[in-house]
């Protein structure tokens, strides 16, 4: 089947998302290590999120690697690898509020917005209103939203503690 130029960009595309996932899964862990304590993270749930924030990058990669349309193998793994992608992060987002309660709460409670969003973009996949590539790009666009201001709160934890103690 001749794959055309936006195809191979995409997914080239793709395979250098998950890769720079996987680099930056690295800050987070040492980042969700760093305030254990602080937000009260259980060693059972920052096991959860090593693996996690490890495997969603690798099976985003895996979405790019097996494009879909070859064959009815490639489309299977195509398939799973953006299920996984798709579980995995959902699961974070959805984890968060039990496992780090202490997050602010407008993080916590914004958490289940884009959880919905997620949710809403697989629907509209299901039911024909968006096409593979629009609902991998929407998931992309939500996971990647989702994730900055992840990291915006995990970072600000320290410099609030910071200003607790210069207070007290």
């Amino acid at each position: 089947m001749h794959e055309v130029i936006s195809a191979k960009v995409f997914n080239v595309s793709m395979i250098i998302s998950g890769l720079l996932l996987l680099a930056l899964s690295n800050y987070i862990i040492n980042e969700l290590i760093r305030i254990q304590k602080a937000v009260g993270l259980k060693e059972k749930y920052l096991t959860y999120y090593r693996v996690a924030f490890v495997v969603a990058p690798i099976a985003l990669c895996c979405i790019g690697i097996f494009p879909y349309g070859y064959s009815f193998f490639r489309n299977f793994l195509h398939g799973v690898c953006a299920y996984s992608a798709f579980g995995v992060y959902g699961f974070i987002i959805a984890s968060l509020y039990y496992s780090m309660s202490s997050l602010p709460k407008y993080f916590l409670r914004i958490n289940y917005l884009f959880l919905m969003a997620l949710i809403a973009g697989y629907i509209l996949f299901k039911v024909g209103y968006f096409t593979l590539a629009v609902n991998e790009i929407f998931s992309f666009g939500i996971v990647s939203a989702w994730l900055i201001l992840f990291l915006r709160n995990i970072a600000s934890i320290d410099s609030r503690e910071k200003l607790e103690e210069a207070t007290n």
